[in-house]
């Protein structure tokens, strides 16, 4: 079991397509991780699972321009995240996430996630406090055509640090929505 099975650093126009990744029961485990201005790169149709507590599916932790399409994502350890996102003016689309542990969230927005375009991904959350979109910053992000399902918490949830991010024609399937200090823009 690896904690991290593809580390990028400082990589820049790299492509990973059609991978079968696993970071198996292993706590802080990583399935991609790209870092130190990491640009351009392409992530398209990989299956990804992590098993273990913190686990990440994707962490776009430092760069710009990357896309990340197609790929399908599954976590099951408590306080894990499908998708941490801490890049700006990135492409994520058509992507499905789960997860499966308490407090675990489907996209995660860190300082520095902003001007991101999210477009036809699927969330599906199913334990106690795990949010399809968590914002602790982010801004400026948009959101079209995507659905989201938090079995036991709120779909979105806000802080106050996060602002202008637009949300249109998303779907929101459980049964306590949206909780927020700020955001705008919002059609569904």
């Amino acid at each position: 079991n690896f904690s991290t099975t593809i580390h990028l650093e400082g990589v820049t126009d790299s492509l990973i397509t059609n991978n079968s990744i696993t970071a198996a029961n292993v706590s802080n485990g990583y399935g991609l991780n790209l870092e130190t201005s990491s640009n351009s790169n392409q992530i398209i149709n990989n299956s990804i699972t992590t098993s273990g507590a913190t686990g990440f599916g994707i962490r776009l932790n430092s760069g710009n321009s990357n896309n990340v399409t197609g790929n399908t994502i599954f976590t099951s350890g408590s306080n894990s995240y499908g998708l941490s996102v801490q890049t700006d003016t990135g492409i994520i689309n058509n992507n499905t996430i789960t997860t499966t542990g308490t407090s675990a969230m489907g996209f995660y927005f860190t300082s520095g996630a902003s001007q991101n375009t999210f477009e036809n991904n699927v969330i599906t959350t199913t334990n106690t406090n795990a949010r399809a979109l968590y914002f602790d910053n982010g801004d400026n992000n948009n959101f079209t055509n995507e659905q989201y399902n938090s079995t036991t918490a709120e779909e979105i949830y806000l802080l106050a640090a996060s602002t202008g991010n637009t949300l249109t024609n998303v779907i929101l399937q459980g049964d306590s929505n949206i909780s927020t200090t700020e955001i705008s823009s919002v059609s569904l």
